[in-house]
């Protein structure tokens, strides 16, 4: 048995966009894209709860021509973004996207990102849309197949008198 962690191999069901319209106008649009799904060292497939995720996160802004800018002209750091957000927006969610995958050993794993924070920077981008800081959050939902579900012992309730 390994001492490293296992690779699961995987199929994508479904991976859909989440849109959110913002508090100054914009509409932000988010995806999440799983890249690997990682099983620790000796854990089997009836603990794929256990299981680590590697992703990534898309955020695209569609703003009115009107609230666009100069390009800032450079790579910002996550630093640098949130070291300029000058207003924190609030946000009402239009689409709700929950990806589904379904690994080689028969597990279902559904994971919705969640938008927490949306903050608009004094920085634009290339295309001149205001940049914006966000902050998500992943839930995951595992669903084993019946023969990993483990059936444990029968109870009996014993009446009290």
């Amino acid at each position: 048995m390994s001492s490293f962690p296992c690779d699961v191999e995987f199929e994508v069901v479904r991976e859909t966009w989440n849109e959110y319209r913002l508090s100054d106008g914009a509409k932000l649009r988010t995806k999440l894209i799983l890249g690997k799904v990682i099983s620790p060292p000796g854990i089997p497939p009836d603990r794929a709860m256990e299981y680590s995720f590697n992703t990534q996160t898309m955020v695209i802004a569609y703003v009115p021509q009107e609230m666009k800018g100069t390009p800032s002209g450079r790579i910002m750091t996550p630093q640098d973004i949130q070291n300029a957000i000058i207003e924190d927006l609030d946000y009402e969610q239009t689409k709700v996207a929950v990806n589904e995958y379904m690994l080689e050993n028969g597990v279902r794993i559904k994971l919705r990102l969640m938008l927490t924070h949306v903050g608009k920077t004094n920085q634009f981008t290339p295309d001149g849309s205001p940049l914006y800081g966000v902050s998500t959050q992943i839930v995951p939902e595992i669903k084993l197949p019946s023969n990993l579900l483990k059936k444990g012992p029968t109870s009996t309730r014993t009446p009290i008198v």
